[in-house]
């Protein structure tokens, strides 16, 4: 596995299916997220789930 704790990550899609996921697991890698979604009020809650 690539050693990815710091590195920033550009997530498109990350509020729901498998970009959410996705974005999860990197970050639980270490990495740094950027999420892009089309709507505000679905990041919201991976932002929480995130953090």
């Amino acid at each position: 596995m690539i050693d990815v704790k710091g590195k920033w990550t550009l997530i498109t899609g990350g509020c729901r299916g498998v970009g959410r996921l996705t974005a999860i697991e990197m970050a639980k890698l270490g990495a740094n997220i950027i999420l892009q979604g089309r709507d505000k009020v679905h990041a919201e809650p991976v932002i929480a789930e995130l953090k």
